[in-house]
C-alpha cells in the first residue's frame, strides 16, 4: 500500500476528540514515547486513525492522527504525527494490529 492510497481511504466522518495529546515530528519520535511492547491495551487503546495531507504538505509526507481511549480514566485523546512517510506504513500496520485485535475482541461473540 502506498502513502497516497492510505490518504485516499475515507473514514467518512471527521472526528476530533477535543483533547489533543502530544504532537510528534515523525513516527519514530511517536514510537519512542509509545513503544508497541510497552502499551497496555486495557489502559491506552487506539480506536481510530486518520491520515491527511494538508495543503502545502510535501507530497511524500502526511499528517497522521491516532485516537486513544483510556477506559479506566473515561478519557479520549489524540496524538498527531506531523511527518508520516511511506517508510512508516508497515511499522504503523504492525503497531495497530494488536489494537485492532483488542477492539474486535470487545465485541465477541458478535
Amino acid at each position: 500500500m502506498t502513502l497516497k492510497q492510505l490518504i485516499d481511504v475515507s473514514h467518512h466522518d471527521y472526528y476530533g476528540s477535543g483533547n489533543i495529546g502530544d504532537e510528534y515530528l515523525n513516527f519514530d519520535s511517536f514510537l519512542a514515547e509509545w513503544p508497541a511492547d510497552d502499551v497496555d491495551l486495557d489502559m491506552n487503546l487506539i480506536y481510530r486513525w486518520d491520515l491527511d495531507q494538508p495543503d502545502g504538505y510535501d507530497p511524500g509526507k502526511a499528517c497522521l492522527t491516532v485516537f486513544f481511549i483510556q477506559p479506566r480514566k473515561a478519557r479520549i485523546f489524540e496524538c498527531v504525527i506531523k511527518e508520516f512517510t511511506e517508510k512508516d506504513i508497515e511499522p504503523l500496520r504492525k503497531y495497530l494490529e494488536p489494537h485492532k485485535i483488542k477492539l474486535l475482541s470487545l465485541w465477541h461473540p458478535f
